[in-house]
């Protein structure tokens, strides 16, 4: 565990000057919004994906120091470089968005009117999370395989597939068929819960993914 939490130490060094910059740029964003906009549920959404996402600048870093070939010479195991990586994901993503979250809230309630109640950004906060370890797990195998900057197309491809995919349904679907499904409460209450349990299983097969072809690379 020592090992694990050296490799996060070494992860969020390289990630502090940006995540200054981050904070600077969400303030700033905040500050122009929050009082012209009703609500802005879009933007925590927004943020607290990108702060997950900043992880993926680490592999970047990594690429450039040739810190596959150290690690390969480390007595630290491959699986636990890898299990810092998604841990110190996790971490500061979720860190990150509950950051958000509340500065949302606080900002809400200095509106008169148009506010994004605690509910609605609370769900708002759980659904980007879910986004963010979705991704996650689609594309960090893919970034140790081929790399971050090879791997551009295929990141714009993965946010672009499932958009296409929700668009054409919408155009094939008439409104009043999507407008008509209904789902039972005891389907409804679950969902959150099936939802979380799948999240949880795509992340430990991500993770198995991840190092497998971290130690099958050659240097």
């Amino acid at each position: 565990m020592k090992e694990i939490w050296g490799l996060i130490g070494k992860d969020w060094a390289l990630m502090a000057k940006q995540m200054r910059m981050l904070v600077v740029y969400l303030i700033v964003i905040f500050a122009l919004f929050s009082f012209t906009t009703d609500g802005m549920l879009f933007l925590v959404s927004f943020f607290s994906v990108l702060v997950f996402m900043m992880s993926t600048n680490c592999f970047a870093y990594d690429e450039q120091a040739g810190f596959g070939k150290l690690l390969a010479a480390s007595p630290v195991s491959i699986r636990k470089a890898v299990l810092a990586r998604y841990l110190l994901t996790f971490l500061v993503g979720t860190g990150g968005s509950v950051i958000v979250t509340l500065a949302n809230l606080l900002l809400s309630s200095f509106r008169q009117k148009g506010g994004d109640s605690m509910e609605e950004s609370l769900i708002a906060m759980f659904t980007s999370i879910g986004i963010a370890l979705l991704l996650m797990s689609i594309l960090f195998p893919l970034f140790y395989k081929f790399g971050v900057n090879k791997s551009r197309l295929m990141i714009l491809l993965v946010c672009a597939v499932p958009v296409g995919a929700v668009a054409l349904l919408q155009l094939l679907l008439p409104e009043t068929v999507l407008s008509n499904v209904h789902f039972p409460a005891a389907v409804l209450a679950m969902f959150p819960f099936a939802a979380a349990l799948i999240l949880v299983c795509l992340v430990a097969v991500s993770i198995h993914i991840s190092t497998r072809v971290l130690q099958k690379l050659e240097y």
